[in-house]
């Protein structure tokens, strides 16, 4: 069983304008809104792959329902942790000039909810709670500004200690914190590894991750494809040239079918096929969309591995 973490949940809010102007009134043409953050990601390519996964949520409880009902069932089972205030919405702005990106962050409201620190523990409960000996736990994303990283560490040292393994794609964490929580697996991508490890060369940072005893490091490489990483492994997945239209869930979707193929008895090689094959895949959806399972299948013939 999959269990996913997001504890600073999202709205990807996409606005599509055929006319732009500095100047001029802008008249909105088309939009969408999305429930996101990357655990919620993770868990709806796990569900879409056939995986049986449960997603825990942390959201403000202002925008609570309406994110429920945006995600509907798309995520496989849903636990949510309502804390105070609102939730952080991505806008990105679509333009014939060129796509414009804005956060505008959560802020605090009046409310019976618990504050995030404590929307923590309350999530940490219930998420142990529920762990067997087979779990993978896949957290990723960002934390709110009240959670710090320490908390963080705690947290995933609870699912270790439950006899969980964990996957983790989170950029703030750097080598002394991946040596204290030895994840199973970890996803950056080739500026964030940079940013973990302190080192620009990417063949020592790689060496330098898999010595925190980590078993796996999937390195994302946007076009170049991904690169798979062990102490035991160096391999390439070279990916097709497609038409890139977003990359917002290109490495959840990396992740997410790596997993799903590796628990589901297939080796590394025919693993990171899938991987690669369904993140080019997705880059090819709007927005936080992804591919169907039939798709994501189709493109493994596209795929080559070095």
């Amino acid at each position: 069983m999959f269990k996913t973490v997001t504890l600073n949940a999202c709205f990807d809010l996409t606005l599509t304008l055929t006319q732009f102007s500095k100047s001029d009134v802008n008249r909105v043409t088309g939009d969408t809104t999305e429930p996101a953050g990357k655990g919620f990601s993770l868990a709806r390519v796990l569900h879409t792959l056939g995986s049986p996964v449960e997603s825990y949520i942390m959201l403000g409880e202002q925008d609570a329902a309406r994110y429920a009902a945006l995600a509907g069932n798309s995520a496989g089972k849903l636990h949510f942790v309502p804390v105070r205030g609102t939730i952080r919405e991505n806008i990105t702005l679509c333009t014939p000039e060129g796509i414009y990106k804005i956060n505008r962050v959560a802020h605090d409201a009046p409310g019976s909810a618990p504050d995030p620190k404590q929307g923590l523990h309350i999530l940490a409960k219930k998420l142990v709670s529920s762990l067997e000996p087979s779990s993978i736990v896949g957290i990723s994303g960002s934390i709110p500004p009240e959670i710090s990283k320490d908390d963080f560490l705690y947290f995933c040292k609870k699912i270790s200690v439950a006899g969980a393994r964990l996957a983790i794609d989170c950029d703030f964490l750097n080598l002394d914190d991946l040596r204290e929580i030895k994840p199973f697996i970890i996803k950056p991508n080739e500026h964030e590894i940079v940013r973990m490890t302190g080192i620009d060369d990417q063949d020592e940072a790689l060496k330098a991750l898999a010595n925190c005893d980590i078993a796996y490091i999937l390195l994302s490489l946007g076009p170049q494809g991904l690169r798979l990483y062990s102490k035991a492994c160096d391999i390439w997945a070279h990916v097709p040239d497609v038409p890139v239209l977003s990359t917002v869930v290109a490495g959840d979707s990396a992740l997410a079918a790596f997993l799903h193929a590796l628990n589901n008895g297939q080796d590394i090689h025919s693993a990171l096929i899938l991987a690669a094959a369904t993140s080019t895949v997705t880059v090819t959806k709007t927005g936080s969309g992804i591919g169907t399972l039939q798709e994501n299948l189709d493109m493994r013939e596209h795929i080559v591995l070095t």
